[in-house]
């Protein structure tokens, strides 16, 4: 049997191809981590700052000790029913005159555990806005808290200013923290805070491997603070390059080989760009990661887009996205060998998300990573041909090579690819999901 040179080429792909088919025709794939045994559930500790600064008015008519009642009993409504959380205030029982005693102020008033609303709630309407600021000794007992819990363990710091115990800082403590192998994030959250303040809370966020963001009103507390809450409860981490997808192909951001994370909100869709050469094809992954508050989103569906903006279900992957972390693979035909794959240039991907919730799930920001891979090497071009110049003699005019339109390759010609589309897709597909979704997906992540 005669074998052509480009069925050899075809060759090593071919069970990469069998996965991105059957991934293209629906097929969903879980996170590696979703078939293994389950990990235990993160666990998340709210410190919330109740000194006498949080008296002060927000700007908004009221106290600052109000706006972050509010703001904590807002986080309390939007978690998971099933979710691991405590919470612990500062400087709530000793009055600022006494410092001695202020700066031990600090206590556990609602321990670490599945979420109680009702009891969580009475437990923060049971504190007032007092005395001393003693940040470093919360977050010591902090994590004294989180013992026991054997998932990711997260706090979530709120304060309106410095810790007015120090020395020593509270960043020493927190460094101190993490110096002793302690399995903790610490997120940081400055309330309407002057630069000084600020400075010490990016720094406990900082060495505390955590994220530090302002909070200018009342409002933004409330969003910041349910924000980290929410990320700190996922079981699926992200991990690549910050990239930011546009909201139309203009401007779409380049996706180069390699890992990104991004978001998306329902009702939405982002762009990204990404250049493929005659003889190249996009391997791409999709992850969404659940939102725990969600029975269901709405559909997600990611589709490969050509340079004249055309797009096709040979390239589109659609799942349902809520709860669950879910991922897919796209893999595009090789440029040059199908319809509307025929010229090399700038490819989108173009990923959407609907809103099947009437807009109740607007601020849900869903998390994506995407993994690509640019498979194949570029074509070049084949020397143009030329006609040789007319004589004006007699001459026989069929002599000379006439430069005609190029022949189109008939689909028949691609055997290779054409028995793994047919009979023989789920054979190899299934042989090949296993190898490929363990090279995508790290150890650990979970739907």
């Amino acid at each position: 049997m005669e074998v052509s040179a480009r069925a050899v080429r075809l060759a090593p792909r071919v069970a990469a191809l069998a996965v991105g088919l059957s991934a293209t025709f629906g097929a969903l794939l879980a996170p590696a981590g979703a078939q293994d045994q389950a990990q235990p559930e993160p666990a998340l500790l709210l410190i919330l700052d109740s000194s006498g600064s949080m008296l002060g008015p927000d700007g908004s008519g009221q106290q600052k000790i109000a706006a972050a009642k509010d703001a904590l009993n807002r986080v309390v409504d939007s978690l998971p029913d099933d979710s691991l959380v405590g919470l612990r205030v500062y400087g709530h029982n000793i009055p600022n005159t006494d410092k001695r005693r202020g700066c031990k102020d600090t206590e556990l008033i609602q321990p670490v555990g599945e979420l109680d609303r009702s009891q969580m709630k009475a437990s923060i309407r049971s504190y007032q806005a007092k005395g001393f600021t003693p940040i470093g000794l919360s977050l010591l007992e902090g994590a004294g808290d989180l013992e026991g819990q054997e998932g990711k363990k997260t706090i979530v710091l709120v304060s309106d200013g410095i810790d007015t115990c120090a020395p020593p800082p509270p960043c020493k403590i927190a460094k101190q923290i993490v110096g002793q192998g302690i399995d903790l994030r610490i997120d940081t959250v400055g309330f309407q805070v002057e630069p000084e303040a600020r400075k010490e809370l990016k720094c406990i966020a900082r060495v505390g491997k955590g994220t530090y963001v302002d909070a200018a009103s009342a409002d933004d507390l409330a969003d910041q603070l349910e924000r980290l809450s929410i990320r700190a409860l996922r079981t699926y981490e992200t991990a690549g390059t910050a990239i930011e997808g546009t909201p139309s192909y203009s401007g779409a951001p380049a996706l180069l080989p390699g890992q990104f994370t991004d978001s998306i909100i329902p009702g939405t869709e982002k762009w990204y760009a990404l250049d493929l050469a005659e003889g190249q094809a996009a391997d791409i992954s999709i992850t969404i990661v659940g939102d725990r508050r969600s029975e269901n989103v709405g559909d997600a569906r990611g589709v490969v887009v050509t340079p004249e903006l055309d797009d096709t279900d040979l390239t589109a992957l659609i799942f349902d996205a809520g709860p669950a972390t879910v991922s897919g693979a796209i893999l595009t035909p090789e440029v040059g060998s199908e319809f509307r794959f025929e010229d090399g240039g700038t490819y989108y991907l173009r990923l959407e998300l609907a809103d099947d919730t009437g807009g109740a799930a607007a601020s849900q920001e869903l998390p994506v990573e995407l993994l690509v891979n640019v498979l194949g090497e570029p074509v070049a071009p084949s020397p143009t041909a030329t006609t040789e110049p007319e004589d004006d003699d007699d001459s026989d005019p069929d002599s000379g090579t006439v430069v005609g339109p190029p022949l189109r390759r008939d689909p028949g010609d691609d055997d290779a690819v054409l028995v793994v589309a047919g009979a023989g897709m789920s054979l190899l597909a299934g042989a090949a999901l296993g190898a490929l979704l363990t090279r995508r997906f790290r150890k650990g992540a979970r739907a």
